[in-house]
């Protein structure tokens, strides 16, 4: 009876979490990719953080050094939500090794992303996720709480993304990432910078065969 109960309540969480996974999420996954990789490429291109004062005051260690916090964070996030090997990559020298062009999707105005140049990248294998105009911005909100104004200090990360499959030559998934994480603190402190590149890795992972198969949990 114990392990039916435990059983019941992990469905049950799981369910929660794919739901409030899903309400969130803005993207287009092909229905025809299914087989999971046995690693995948990141590649960030365009970074901009417009709050870098935040940044600074948020994460001392790190003035000046914004990629030396990000990409392995980010890289960690992926590993630990797909259980695959991940390489993640800052912006690299263009000279043609990415195509960019012009996405629609509804509730957002078009909006540009990129994809790898199988030609100009002939040894780049697998699944190539391409992060195109990443910006971190400082946003701020107010609320009312009991008839009295609530000021709301946060982070906000915007851009566009493509998955693209260098053996088919095919784009298989591209979204559109708009994610915002509050706080009442007037500088946002680290745990609110750290979430968001959480949720920015679960936004490009969801619903699609990178993301880590949850039949694995085993009970004792």
């Amino acid at each position: 009876m114990k392990k039916i109960l435990t059983l019941f309540f992990c469905l049950m969480a799981i369910t929660l979490f794919a739901g409030c996974a899903q309400g969130g999420l803005h993207k287009q996954v092909s229905p025809e990719w299914k087989t999971p990789p046995s690693g995948l490429t990141v590649y960030v291109l365009d970074l901009k953080v417009q709050n870098g004062n935040d940044f600074s005051k948020a994460l001392p260690d790190y003035v000046g050094k914004f990629n030396d916090w990000f990409l392995p964070l980010m890289t960690q996030d992926m590993v630990s939500m797909s259980g695959l090997e991940v390489n993640t990559l800052p912006e690299v020298s263009r000279s043609g090794k990415f195509v960019r062009s012009k996405k629609k999707m509804k509730g957002y105005m078009d909006f540009m992303v990129s994809n790898p140049n199988p030609e100009k990248l002939p040894d780049l294998k697998g699944i190539v996720v391409t992060i195109s105009g990443l910006t971190f911005n400082r946003h701020v909100s107010v609320k009312r709480h009991n008839g009295n104004k609530v000021y709301f200090y946060g982070v906000q990360a915007y851009a566009g993304y493509t998955i693209y499959s260098m053996d088919t030559k095919k784009e298989v998934a591209f979204g559109k990432i708009d994610i915002l994480e509050e706080s009442q603190d007037f500088v946002p402190g680290e745990e609110v910078w750290n979430k968001l590149v959480r949720r920015i890795s679960n936004e490009i992972l969801a619903e699609t065969p990178l993301i880590r198969q949850l039949w694995f949990i085993k009970f004792s």
